[in-house]
């Protein structure tokens, strides 16, 4: 129950036929005007909790966050308004002055705002060009803040479903690429669309990501291997969509000498965009088998892997994520 002391103090009923769409709390940051209506949900119903040109404090975030209330929600009709906003926050990114652990919460709540959103984001040209403007943001942080990584996986916790593991492997991508020096900028964002479309078919052949591919039946292996190729297909048809972003969904079951699939190609023969993006997804895969956060997971990750993929990466990975963001204050 949300704050029941003053809650019926000043919200007001809305009619329950609405539509509504959600927004991430960590998407929204103090003292920045609202473009947009912001309703909680109260027994079953959605209630008016903020109106246009009023804001947060954060202190009233920090309660939303000490609840574990990750959503509220807008008019659907707003949601351009709320993108214009996520826009003028996205900019605060670059704002030195706020904590390293504000920023990386913002950049990783847009990244998972990005993840839930993919397939309306894909209906259009339009709508995916204006995603892709808002990674760039989020690859300009990570370029220009050495603690950025860090940040956003505490922030991401453990993925849970097909769109949180889209969106840690995406951050963990952005950071083990930016680091590399293996690759550029434009590299970087092939790699954020394809972390959040590599799976994308995983649910119509009836996987998650938390499914335990090693105990299924024949039958449902061959299934599961067709996934990178299926995903493929199912954007193959979008015209904006990068040859290099389509190379990267299909290869990313690829490792080893060739023990990958759906093509058995040696993960050294790959480029080094699809080498960063495979090593990332491995090792969130393995997280998420292991139940516990990254910075858990990476030593155990080494030493049971580390002949599968490239060590200078590994190192990246290895330091990126074990970058103390306590020490930037």
């Amino acid at each position: 129950m949300l704050f029941r002391s003053t809650l019926f103090f000043f919200l007001r009923l809305e009619l329950k036929n609405m539509d509504y769409v959600s927004v991430r709390i960590s998407t929204l940051r103090p003292g920045v005007q609202l473009l947009f209506d912001v309703y909680v949900e109260f027994k079953n119903c959605k209630i008016k909790y903020k109106t246009a040109k009023e804001h947060f404090d954060e202190i009233l975030l920090g309660k939303f966050k000490a609840k574990q209330i990750k959503k509220i929600f807008i008019p659907s009709e707003q949601e351009p308004q709320y993108l214009k906003y996520l826009d003028q926050v996205l900019d605060m990114l670059q704002v030195a002055n706020l904590p390293t652990e504000a920023r990386s919460e913002m950049a990783q709540g847009t990244l998972k705002r990005e993840a839930e959103n993919i397939e309306k984001t894909l209906e259009t040209e339009e709508a995916y060009r204006d995603s892709e403007a808002r990674i760039h943001k989020v690859v300009d942080f990570i370029l220009n803040e050495p603690h950025a990584l860090a940040g956003m996986l505490a922030s991401a916790g453990l993925s849970v479903d097909d769109s949180s593991h889209g969106s840690t492997v995406c951050s963990l991508g952005l950071g083990v690429g930016a680091k590399s020096g293996k690759i550029g900028k434009g590299e970087l964002t092939d790699i954020a669309i394809a972390a959040l479309l590599h799976d994308s078919s995983l649910k119509e052949l009836g996987f998650d990501v938390k499914a335990n591919k090693n105990n299924i039946s024949k039958e449902d292996k061959i299934k599961f291997r067709s996934h990178p190729q299926k995903s493929v297909e199912l954007v193959a048809g979008k015209k904006f969509i990068t040859p290099s972003v389509l190379r990267i969904i299909e290869d990313h079951e690829e490792f080893g000498d060739g023990i990958g699939f759906p093509n058995k190609k040696r993960y050294l023969k790959l480029s080094p965009d699809s080498q960063i993006f495979n090593l990332c997804d491995a090792f969130d895969h393995f997280c998420i088998e292991m139940g516990k956060p990254a910075q858990d997971c990476v030593d155990e990750f080494i030493e049971k892997n580390a002949e599968y993929y490239d060590l200078e990466l590994i190192g990246v990975l290895e330091k990126q994520v074990k970058c103390d963001l306590k020490k930037t204050g």
